[in-house]
């Protein structure tokens, strides 16, 4: 499992140069969509790729509203390969703009099949496939939390061997991860019991960092309910619940938000992950089987 350190993107603190013209080509302003799509030093490389198309699908100055046409018009491994492109091109131009090395794009294009091609297989292996991106009703994007908070998102896979994922993944205002982790465990829970844990999991891990003022968020509405109204009986998801509540006490401040699984997709790939032993946790980075989407939730934000 490949790590990645993922900056910050966009201008100002988001690893953007203060020269609004484009280092690349020295002639356009340089955004977000820019650098990874329209740039001409790196239109050649979607060409070269098989990933075309994605050009023809760029009509928007908006990253968020590519995403979505990418979504809605593209077969699922030809979406999975277009974000790994986007992930390959935006690290290897702040390698040129930040530590003066260019990799040829030959080199670039060898990794980026290579990587696809053990996606592919690693996916068919623990997931039976690539799921086809759904087509988002709004946009399908992350939202950044306030500049004294911190986002947690979390989520929990179940696989029909008895396998129990957890996801969580903590960023800032900016889009810095803070960082990430998963558990598996072998346990025969159902949905509600296992996004319960997660939960728990993932504030242990803010707790153990010492972050103060946290945004939980989870696709689990029936689990943000719970949470909200903190009334609580003798049940086993009640059980975990007071848990939850007693852990929170620690934090100065913490924001229950529940969120559509579109905006949450990062911790639901991680929750699928396999960890070495039973457990990992990265500080500041993220495995490089999500490292994609953490680039365009970033690269989407306002």
């Amino acid at each position: 499992m490949a790590l990645v350190r993922v900056e910050c993107v966009g201008r100002d603190n988001r690893h953007l140069i203060d020269d609004s013209i484009c280092p690349c080509c020295n002639s356009a302003t340089e955004s977000n969509i820019h650098v990874v799509i329209t740039c001409p030093r790196v239109q050649q490389l979607w060409v070269n790729s098989g990933c075309v198309k994605a050009l023809e699908l760029c009509v928007s100055g908006s990253f968020g509203e590519v995403l979505m046409a990418w979504a809605k018009d593209l077969e699922k491994e030809m979406y999975q390969k277009r974000l790994f492109l986007t992930w390959f091109i935006w690290y290897r131009r702040n390698k040129w703009v930040f530590e003066n090395n260019l990799e040829p794009d030959v080199a670039l294009l060898l990794r980026h099949s290579r990587l696809v091609c053990d996606f592919g297989e690693y996916t068919e292996k623990i997931y039976g496939g690539i799921l086809q991106p759904q087509t988002p009703a709004g946009r399908m994007v992350w939202t950044p939390p306030p500049p004294n908070a911190i986002k947690l998102n979390v989520d929990a896979s179940i696989d029909e061997a008895g396998w129990v994922g957890f996801g969580a993944i903590a960023r800032d205002h900016s889009g810095q991860v803070l960082f990430s982790a998963v558990r598996r465990v072998k346990a025969r829970w159902d949905v509600l019991i296992a996004e319960c844990k997660a939960a728990l999991f993932g504030l242990k891990k803010a707790k153990e960092r010492g972050f103060d003022n946290i945004i939980l968020e989870s696709d689990s509405l029936q689990l943000v309910s719970k949470l909200k109204k903190s009334a609580f009986l003798f049940s086993d998801v009640d059980c975990i619940l007071e848990d939850i509540i007693s852990l929170s006490s620690c934090f100065t401040s913490i924001i229950w938000s529940h969120v559509k699984r579109d905006r949450n997709l990062i911790v639901h790939h991680l929750a699928r992950l396999v960890p070495l032993g039973f457990e990992q946790c990265w500080d500041y980075l993220v495995p490089d089987e999500v490292a994609p989407y953490v680039l365009l939730d970033t690269l989407s934000m306002n």
